[in-house]
């Protein structure tokens, strides 16, 4: 029965570890819509690099969050669209935005990134 619980706990924190990243949610996020190219999740996301880029998306492919599909014509063109279990995850992603909209105040908002997850507490707890 501990052993059981053991396994749960586990599971739930390589979750936690997998989500917990926010380019991670931003590739989930962008690819809820259909099948992105590499160059297309980086111009979406914005102030990521290709290396954490490709660490991220090796990490989702790894997991079984997404399918890694090379093109038959262009071999470099790579393609990534998500499983069902990429799709399981979006009602969370909607979950964080629903939590996001109605505790962030305009504040934190406006603050700057760094500080931004500090703002949103104090916001909350002044609820």
């Amino acid at each position: 029965m501990q052993q059981g619980r053991s396994s749960e706990d586990h599971c739930q924190a390589e979750t936690l570890k997998l989500l917990g990243d926010y380019v991670t949610l931003r590739i989930i996020d962008f690819l809820r819509t259909g099948q992105l190219r590499f160059t297309e999740l980086q111009r979406s996301i914005g102030d990521v690099n290709s290396v954490t880029l490709s660490n991220r998306l090796r990490r989702l492919e790894a997991a079984g969050v997404l399918e890694r599909e090379e093109a038959t014509i262009d071999r470099q063109s790579v393609a990534y669209r998500l499983t069902d279990v990429g799709k399981g995850m979006l009602p969370i992603l909607r979950e964080i935005q629903g939590f996001t909209a109605h505790y962030a105040s305009p504040r934190a908002a406006a603050a700057p990134s760094r500080k931004k997850s500090r703002t949103v507490r104090r916001s909350i707890r002044e609820e």
